[in-house]
C-alpha cells in the first residue's frame, strides 16, 4: 500500500474525501471497468446453427397437450422471465425439431416512472457462446414441467431432448435428458 505522499496530488480531495473514500472509488471504477470487460460479448453472428430434436413430455395413449419449449441465456447480460427469454418453439405433436438461430440480438431497456426509455443496451448470443444457456419447458399457459441444465448449443451439431417422469423427490414432474445426438431436420 503506497503511503499518503506516493498518492498524486489530484487523487487527494480538496472537498474532504478519505484516502479510504478516494481508495473505494477506485475500487469500484476497477470493477466496473472488468465488468464492461468481461460483459462484452461479439456482435458477429456465429456460423453455427445447431438443432435440437425435443419430445412433447404430455403425451400419453389419449393425444398430446401443448409445450412451450424456452431458452433462457444464462448470464448476468439480460434481465429476463424466469421461465426464459427466447420462445424456442410451441409444440402440439409428438415432438420437433429446433434450428437454434445464428445470433439472438437481446436488448435491456431501462424505463423511468412514466414508461418512458431512458436508456438501452444490446448484446447479441451466439450458440457457442461461452456463457451456454438452459431451456425450460412448460404446459402452454401453465406451469414449469422441467428444465436443462446450462449448456453450450454450438458444441454440438444436433442435440436431443427427452423426458421422463419425475420422482416424488424432484420438485418438477419431468426430468430433462439433455444429449448431443444427430442432427435433426426443421419443419
Amino acid at each position: 500500500m503506497r503511503s499518503a505522499e506516493a498518492v498524486p496530488k489530484r487523487l487527494r480531495s480538496q472537498e474532504g474525501m478519505t484516502r479510504r473514500q478516494v481508495a473505494g472509488a477506485m475500487g469500484i471504477l476497477v470493477g466496473l471497468l472488468g465488468f464492461v470487460a468481461c460483459s462484452s460479448s461479439s456482435t458477429e453472428p456465429s456460423s453455427v446453427q445447431p438443432t435440437l430434436a425435443v419430445t412433447n413430455p404430455l403425451c400419453d395413449s389419449l393425444g398430446c397437450r401443448p409445450v412451450v419449449l424456452r431458452a433462457f441465456v444464462w448470464a448476468f447480460k439480460i434481465p429476463q422471465r424466469a421461465d426464459g427469454a427466447k420462445k424456442l418453439a410451441e409444440i402440439h405433436g409428438t415432438g420437433t425439431c429446433v434450428l437454434f438461430p445464428p445470433f439472438w440480438r437481446l436488448v435491456v431497456s431501462e424505463v423511468d416512472l412514466a414508461g418512458k426509455v431512458v436508456k438501452s443496451d444490446t448484446t447479441f448470443w451466439t450458440p457457442d457462446d461461452d456463457d451456454g444457456i438452459f431451456l425450460t419447458i412448460t404446459a402452454a399457459g401453465g406451469p414449469l414441467l422441467a428444465s436443462t441444465g446450462t449448456f453450450v448449443p454450438g458444441e454440438a451439431s444436433g442435440w436431443e431432448l427427452t423426458f421422463s417422469q419425475g420422482s416424488s423427490q424432484d420438485p418438477l414432474p419431468f426430468s430433462a435428458h439433455l444429449s448431443p445426438g444427430e442432427r435433426c431436420t426443421p419443419s
